[in-house]
């Protein structure tokens, strides 16, 4: 299925993770377990990619004393153990993203906007090209494919000159 407007199911389903299975997720693979640390995850799990201002805002009525520096700590913690991906927009900056299954990004130059594409024809496509062909001396572990342009009727491919 080549759609992205699929995304609000999977946030929806996101979303429904209670605490307690937060905390399961996060003993799994070592994390200390903090309120912030909690709070900065479903901020994740619940939004479209969002930075980490964003996050500050969203926390901010419900924990006043949150520090960006905490919004920044607790990104890193859950990107290392892996319960979130890093997503750099064409205007270089940085987004996360909660959903781990295989899907692709569209990144919008117009409204510096990131949305989810899920195309399991691609991913497949993809992952026998480097199975056939693999990069010397590089070991691919996970293929998402960003790309470009803006939203239009049409998909046409342009180099700039």
């Amino acid at each position: 299925m080549n759609v992205y407007n699929i995304i609000e199911y999977i946030i929806y389903l996101f979303t429904i993770l209670t605490t307690k299975e937060i905390i399961e997720k996060f003993r799994a693979r070592g994390l200390r377990i903090t309120t912030h640390r909690i709070a900065v995850y479903k901020a994740v799990l619940s939004s479209l990619h969002p930075d980490a201002d964003s996050i500050l805002k969203k926390l901010k009525e419900e924990y006043p004393n949150i520090t960006v520096a905490t919004i920044y700590n607790n990104l890193e913690a859950l990107e290392k153990a892996r319960l979130i991906n890093k997503v750099l927009t064409e205007k270089g900056s940085m987004k996360y993203d909660g959903i781990l299954t295989d899907h692709h990004h569209l990144l919008d130059t117009g409204e510096d906007r990131i949305m989810d594409y899920f195309d399991e024809e691609l991913t497949k496509l993809l992952e026998e090209y480097f199975r056939k062909k693999p990069v010397p001396g590089f070991h691919v572990s996970k293929i998402m494919v960003q790309l470009i342009g803006s939203k239009s009727g049409h998909t046409t491919i342009t180099k700039e000159k």
